[in-house]
């Protein structure tokens, strides 16, 4: 039987490979679900594996370090030719957020996020979305820090997505306006509502079939008032969902040559139901509300698709 090349590089939830020294335990489950583990040493593995060259011929992989989440992928496709690279993030356990490189303060000093340059301060655009409805900058300073210190996982959330709209070729954010704060729609763990030019719906609908589909009428019942939503098919976990409730009224606030329409984004686990196979073989591994599962899926299926690493501004430790 041919042999096959997958090479596996583990990093923490800084975004930088694990010690040297770290002891890595890998488990492959091929196409069969015939399964077997691999002990090895330090953040870079180098496995070879079988090759059938048939329909089966893919692994779900695996891997555990002690002191961190077990973390995985699927489906690793192989080659006889091609040497396979996969990429897996492993947080802590009862990792915590670090938002240093998000304090208020640091903001509107360099001009994006989602790439190495731009994730050491809040940029200008996104400073500006979080502050308008508020009386001034301290109020909007107030507002977010409060949102920092007494609901981190709905920051995390508010910025996994961001970061993941600025990744998108046609740069939706750039139609988003305004924050809610208020009540019932105020920023969660795993969603948040805004305004947004009503523009936005047409520049998504542009992006179906190739990177985004319409979502049937059905998952409208899981959003309450909604009238579409569209899934992005682009990554293979992780994709970003706009939902828009396009009968609800503007903001008071609203420019008068605007339109805005209230948009509610949030981030699917998974892009089909095979790939929710992900939660039988890691059980317990996040809970679909969880910002840091977003997290590690995000940056393991951007590094998956070869796309930009997908980086917010901040870490978990």
């Amino acid at each position: 039987m041919a042999n096959g090349i997958i090479n596996l590089s583990l990093v923490n939830g800084q975004r930088q490979l694990l010690p040297s020294d770290t002891d890595v335990t890998v488990w492959l489950t091929d196409g069969n679900l015939n399964g077997r583990n691999i002990k090895g040493k330090g953040p870079i593995q180098r496995l070879n594996v079988d090759f059938t060259d048939g329909p089966k011929n893919g692994y779900i992989i695996q891997a555990s370090v002690d002191g961190y989440e077990l973390a995985g992928f699927f489906f690793v496709k192989l080659s006889e030719t091609v040497e396979s690279t996969v990429a897996l993030m492993l947080i802590p356990h009862n990792g915590t957020f670090n938002f240093a490189m998000a304090q208020w303060d640091r903001a509107g000093r360099a001009g994006g996020l989602g790439n190495e340059a731009a994730t050491e301060v809040i940029p200008d655009d996104l400073r500006a979305f979080l502050a308008r409805g508020s009386a001034n900058d301290d109020q909007a300073k107030t507002r977010y820090e409060d949102l920092l210190e007494n609901q981190p996982e709905s920051l995390a959330c508010l910025l996994n997505i961001v970061t993941a709209m600025r990744d998108m070729t046609f740069a939706p954010f750039l139609y988003f306006r305004q924050l809610i704060w208020q009540r019932n729609l105020a920023p969660r763990q795993d969603r948040f509502f805004a305004y947004a030019d009503r523009k936005l719906i047409q520049a998504v609908s542009d992006q179906v079939p190739a990177t985004f589909e319409q979502e049937p009428p059905s998952d409208l019942l899981l959003h309450p008032g909604a009238t579409s939503s569209y899934k992005q098919i682009e990554m293979s976990q992780a994709n970003v969902q706009f939902t828009f409730h396009e009968t609800a009224p503007s903001p008071p606030n609203a420019p008068a040559d605007e339109d805005w329409v209230l948009v509610e984004p949030d981030i699917d686990f998974y892009k089909d139901l095979d790939a929710h196979a992900i939660d039988e073989v890691i059980p317990g591994f996040f809970t679909k509300t969880d910002p840091k599962g977003v997290y590690v899926l995000r940056w393991i299926a951007a590094k998956q698709a070869r796309m930009r690493d997908f980086n917010p501004p901040y870490v978990i430790l």
